[in-house]
């Protein structure tokens, strides 16, 4: 937005959540950094688990992680070039990974002309959980 710094969105972000509170109102923005999430007031926590259940971490497995890291770094990678590198079936991995929302899936039409094969990217999702602002802040080699 032109015009508009971040001092100005936070300032407003605060003045939002003071007519939240004033209103009884349930809603709250969280500030985390430069990030922001709309949530549930703190004092109606107990109101939100009852309905949804208390969140579940989930793990990854040794394998899922090392196709996650695959996608990460080639974006747009194909499933045919994850069993060659990783010299294993990656296929349930990927679809575990779809579903989860951490990679999303494609299909890109080869440059040879064939027919369009899936292909495979890190999702927004990805880049929140990890906390990267993109996938150029992905650690390298030389790091």
């Amino acid at each position: 937005m032109r015009g508009v710094t971040v001092k100005d969105v936070f300032e407003e972000i605060d003045r939002l959540n003071e007519g939240y509170k004033q209103n009884d109102q349930a809603f709250r923005i969280h500030r985390d950094g430069d990030t922001v999430t709309l949530g549930v007031a703190p004092d109606l926590e107990t109101v939100r688990r009852a309905f949804y259940g208390k969140v579940r971490e989930a793990t990854l497995s040794q394998g899922a992680i090392e196709v996650l890291s695959l996608v990460a770094y080639q974006p747009g990678v194909t499933v045919e070039k994850i069993d060659r590198q990783r010299n294993k079936e990656s296929a349930s991995l990927l679809s575990q990974l779809v579903r989860r929302r951490l990679l999303e899936q494609r299909r890109v039409v080869n440059p040879n002309g064939k027919r369009a094969a899936p292909t495979y990217f890190p999702t927004e999702r990805f880049l929140r959980l990890f906390n990267l602002e993109s996938l150029a802040d992905l650690p390298r080699i030389e790091e």
